[in-house]
């Protein structure tokens, strides 16, 4: 038999750290849930701007290059996704792609694996970026498990059985029961808990800390995307031998809870008050769990913040994971194009998942995948990650972590930049996607340091729970009431959850703006503008100003600094989408005193495609006098343009009436910098 994940992680960890002089690196404050955001030891909130990294080994020699790549967008923390995961279909460099072997069992760890894991966690941690970690990572069990209890009986080979006979199953059908087995199944629980101890306690050489203690961490996931009562729901179906013991615990609990007769096959009650009944059970199971999983990692000297999972399940998953957990995660895959129409994903998605005294995290964030959506509205991507930066900063959520940076290396290059960066969608490989790294750090900029005030008003949404749902649509049905499309433009919201009991009715309807009638929708503190008559996101902040959406029309909004050419110049009225963002980038300074600021700018022309003709840019009400530019993108342009010039930086002047044009060609992305 195997030895457990446990003993050999903790092994390798030994033997890797008495041999290494490696130092611990950027020092990183523990940012804590506190006050119902992340703060840092002085009570200071700590927003983040992250990337999802999707079975990430690159090799020792690589890290700080991968490191220093996702550091250049702007990223300051990153969530890990998928390191359990066995197969090999993102990987064609590295020899690894799980943390475990996958041999006999899944216990073994692989040896490359962790060393490339700690290396790119240590690169990661010298430029100060956070993890986002999970006790899970889409493990697959494997029948040889089954040693983990009584090895050797006929138990243990009937519990191999069905494991070999879920794994043979398509991805579709198995994924979400996989997911469930550590809260229905005992040998699952038992290897969960055993790989939950050996990431916990695994010390890295890199850093000379185990994660447990390690503040780089920001906080742990317990299952991504999991829900007992979601996945029977849904028609999920566990082997026989596990379905049979889940069975059995269902018909005691029946029993106990005055269930006269048959309690009824659990996967296909028919009477409502049976699944009432099980809509219960199945929460108080997922419930035991996480207090199992909560215990556990404060028994390992884990301080860190933890959850249950992630994506809206209904709000009774929801209200426990707020009770017993410190932060909420969900999941959003949404329309890029956020002025199509009166909804945007802010009114879908924090109604249903915001908790009122909890930080918020989309850990999961992009426009909506498939192809045909993204035909449809890919090409307002870089609309989609402005209103991610300014309504985040807006709502106070606590963290965006765009998916994905990568998956595996498939795209990745040795100096962990893309080997093909292009100028389309790359949803699973941003590091590819050029047009949405021209903005990316000044995204970062205005979303972290709060460029774009925060909401003045705040609506609560009471919701009554246990809600204990008898179907699909009445699981996913947020029962709380519910604001009117387009109004998460104007305020912000979050829900608080009161007993079902004590609420006579449906919960007081809340007040909100009434819509407006010319589809300008405004934040209440006027930085914002949502033109869905127009089709324009513009953005009027003291330090930030930006616009993106059609060039039909000049913005109803007014913009003191930024002016678009696409709008005035009628000679280049081959501009039909455009985005333009320009951000002062000294301290708190305002853009009309700012003495650096930085400037990104993209442009497709009427058949959708990047125009050769892009945006001309002038800005206003700047500091009077010689400026200089030096261009950060696209590199080979801004080698270009340096080798015209002769010069390491491009000059330039206010005019007369105050205004700095900036060179039309060849720039995405450029600093200004004040003489």
């Amino acid at each position: 038999m195997r030895q457990p994940f446990l003993i050999l992680v903790a092994a390798l960890a030994l033997s890797a750290a008495s041999g290494s002089a490696l130092p611990n690196g950027a020092s990183i404050e523990r940012a804590t849930a506190r006050d119902g955001h992340f703060a840092d030891d002085s009570g200071a909130p700590v927003r983040f701007w992250g990337v999802n990294l999707v079975s990430a080994f690159p090799a020792a020699g690589e890290a700080d290059a991968w490191a220093a790549a996702i550091a250049e967008a702007g990223v300051n923390v990153v969530r890990h996704h998928h390191l359990l995961r066995p197969s090999r279909d993102w990987i064609i460099r590295a020899p690894v792609s799980s943390l475990a072997l996958y041999a006999d069992d899944s216990r073994a760890p692989d040896p490359e694996a962790w060393a490339r894991f700690d290396a790119l966690n240590a690169a990661l941690r010298r430029r100060g970026i956070r993890l986002l970690l999970s006790l899970h990572f889409s493990r697959r069990y494997l029948p040889g498990d089954a040693d983990i209890l009584d090895p050797g009986t006929d138990d243990a080979r009937a519990w191999a059985e069905s494991i070999a006979e879920l794994n043979a199953r398509p991805w579709q059908q198995s994924i979400d029961v996989a997911k469930l087995l550590p809260v229905v199944d005992e040998r699952a629980r038992l290897l969960f808990f055993e790989f939950a101890r050996a990431i916990l306690t695994h010390r890295n050489p890199g850093t000379g800390l185990a994660y447990a203690e390690d503040p780089q961490v920001l906080a742990w996931e317990t299952i991504n995307e999991s829900s007992t009562e979601y996945a029977l729901i849904c028609g999920n179906r566990l082997p026989a031998y596990m379905a049979g013991r889940l069975q059995r615990r269902w018909e005691e609990y029946a029993a106990e809870h005055g269930i006269d007769g048959e309690a009824g096959d659990i996967s296909n009650l028919q009477e409502s008050r049976r699944k009432r009944l099980r809509s219960r059970f199945l929460h108080e199971l997922d419930e035991n769990f996480f207090r199992e999983t909560v215990a556990l990692v404060h028994s390992l000297g884990c301080k860190a913040p933890i959850t249950f999972s992630n994506l809206w399940r209904g709000d009774d998953e929801l209200a426990f994971a707020a009770e017993l957990g410190t932060h909420i995660e969900d999941h959003a895959y949404v329309d890029a194009l956020v002025t199509r129409d009166t909804s945007a994903w802010m009114d879908n998605v924090l109604p249903r998942t915001r908790v009122a005294g909890l930080p918020f995290v989309l850990g999961e964030f992009n426009e909506a995948e498939g192809e045909r959506a993204i035909a449809a509205q890919g090409f307002a991507r870089t609309q989609l990650a402005l209103s991610a930066a300014a309504y985040g900063a807006y709502h106070g959520l606590d963290g965006i972590v765009w998916f994905a940076w990568n998956h595996g290396d498939r795209r990745l290059g040795p100096d962990g930049r893309a080997r093909d960066e292009g100028r389309v969608p790359a949803i699973g490989d941003l590091c590819a996607d050029g047009m949405l790294l021209d903005h990316f750090p000044l995204l970062s900029a205005i979303y972290r340091r709060g460029l774009v005030r925060q909401a003045d008003t705040t609506v609560t949404l009471e919701a009554p729970v246990p809600v204990n749902a008898v179907s699909y649509s009445e699981l996913m049905r947020g029962h709380a009431p519910q604001p009117p499309p387009g109004a998460l433009s104007a305020v912000s919201v979050a829900k608080r959850f009161t007993p079902a009991a004590s609420v006579a009715g449906a919960p007081p309807a809340p007040e909100f703006p009434d819509a407006p009638g010319d589809g300008r929708f405004v934040s209440d503190t006027g930085e914002l503008v949502r033109d869905v008559a127009q089709g324009q996101l513009v953005v009027a902040a003291p330090c930030a100003e930006a616009f993106s959406g059609f060039c039909t029309n000049a913005p109803r909004a007014a913009l003191r600094h930024l002016d678009v050419g696409a709008f005035t110049d009628t000679a280049r009225g081959a501009i039909d989408f455009a985005t333009v963002l320009v951000v002062a980038d000294d301290g708190d300074r305002h853009l009309a005193t700012a003495r650096r600021i930085l400037v990104s700018r993209t442009g497709l022309d009427d058949a959708r495609g990047e125009s050769c003709d892009p945006p001309a840019v002038v800005l206003r009400g700047l500091l009077p006098g010689a400026w200089k530019m030096r261009v950060n993108r696209p590199v080979a342009t801004a080698r270009t343009l340096h080798e015209l010039a002769s010069l390491d930086a491009i000059p330039l002047s206010t005019d007369s009436s105050g205004a700095l044009a900036l060179p039309v060609p060849l720039w995405t992305q450029a600093r200004l910098e004040h003489e």
